[in-house]
């Protein structure tokens, strides 16, 4: 059991030496810490994480930010304790010796002090704390530093999932320890206009789609996407349910018409369904897979339904979430002011949702809502 815990010291260890090495990184560079899923804000000398000697320090106030494992810094008689249930671990700064009483352990591998400020070996207090620890290069950051991920125990959302919801502070993080660096900052990018896109799902997950309803929500709702979904007839009285729940949480409800006969008749039988299961008003209708005639058009937006046609199909056969998110950047590059994009409700289309997030938030899309108002794109 020791001989498997040292090896896994030594690749924590060594995980950023990999990254040290690298003529961009300084042997005392500043990593962006998130505590649990919260962005440290600091950025003084004495307050991020740091690499010394190629290994991450983190300052001893980082413990403070997480739930169930905790510190104490003994000025007097120069000692950090961090602990938790059942775990603990000593540093002493005036002979930096490293160990844990509990488990009768130690290792040569010190804390420092940086301006005052106890700084520890953050590999060796997670593994040690049983913690979890992460790291993202600053390629795949894309803020220009790495980002370090430390929480007392296993997190529910994923290091991508976590780094797309916090964009915009981790770019606010770096920029400000650029200018505390002294780093000029190059010309701000020119302005992209702003440009409105809406998300249609047509259909309800199936038993192949590999995600489950609540979870394809949790994924949209933690990357703040607005979405309608439309559904095929045969989906509305099986998947009762699962309206409910649509509606419950706030999603724009319409019909996936299906019939290119009488379109009218079914949408009317639809919105009977819907008045029956939910006792709403639902008037949004979306024809795609069908080519409608002007006459079937007019007739649909004289008894009041609102027909949206999806700008963009981005799916293809036996299509990854990798090659999804390419289709989709490359149909929404040269999209117009207003437009939609259909979606499929299914596990690939869920892995590609948070990297869907952030590609548009960095080309300055606004994800409209879908509402019987609304204009379709």
């Amino acid at each position: 059991m020791r001989r498997v815990l040292a090896a896994l010291l030594c690749i924590c260890l060594l995980l950023p030496l990999l990254s040290a090495s690298s003529p961009s990184y300084a042997v005392d560079s500043y990593l962006i810490t998130i505590a649990e899923d919260t962005v440290l804000e600091q950025v003084g000398d004495s307050e991020m994480a740091v690499y010394i000697d190629g290994i991450i320090y983190i300052p001893y106030t980082t413990i403070r930010e997480m739930n169930s494992v905790y510190v104490n810094y003994n000025k007097t008689e120069q000692l950090v304790t961090v602990f938790s249930v059942g775990a603990t671990i000593v540093f002493e700064l005036d002979t930096g010796l490293t160990y844990d009483k509990l488990q009768q352990r130690s290792i040569r591998v010190s804390a420092k002090l940086r301006d005052g400020v106890p700084y520890l070996p953050v590999s060796i207090v997670a593994a040690w704390m049983g913690m979890y620890f992460s790291f993202t290069s600053a390629a795949d950051s894309g803020v220009g530093y790495p980002v370090i991920r430390l929480a007392s125990g296993q997190p529910a959302a994923t290091d991508r999932l976590v780094l797309t919801r916090n964009a915009k502070k981790l770019a606010e993080v770096a920029k400000a320890r650029d200018k505390a660096s002294g780093i000029s900052s190059p010309e701000p990018p020119a302005v992209l206009p702003q440009r409105s896109v809406a998300l249609l799902f047509t259909g309800l997950p199936r038993e192949e789609a590999e995600t489950e309803l609540p979870t394809l929500l949790d994924t949209l709702e933690s990357c703040s996407l607005q979405a309608a979904f439309f559904l095929r007839e045969e989906e509305l009285l099986p998947g009762a349910e699962a309206l409910r729940e649509l509606y419950s949480r706030g999603y724009a409800l319409g019909i996936l018409l299906t019939d290119g006969e009488d379109p009218l008749d079914q949408a009317r039988r639809c919105a009977d369904l819907y008045a029956r299961l939910l006792r709403v008003r639902v008037r949004l209708v979306c024809a795609h897979g069908l080519t409608l005639t002007p006459e079937q058009r007019d007739g649909l937006e004289q008894a009041g339904f609102v027909l949206w046609q999806p700008t963009y199909d981005p799916y293809a056969p036996n299509i990854t979430s990798g090659k999804l998110n390419t289709a989709m950047r490359k149909a929404l590059r040269a999209a117009p002011e207003q437009s939609s994009l259909r979606l499929q409700a299914d596990g690939v289309t869920q892995e590609a949702l948070p990297l869907l997030y952030s590609y548009l938030a960095a080309q300055n899309f606004v994800v409209e809502p879908v509402n019987e108002w609304t204009v379709p794109y």
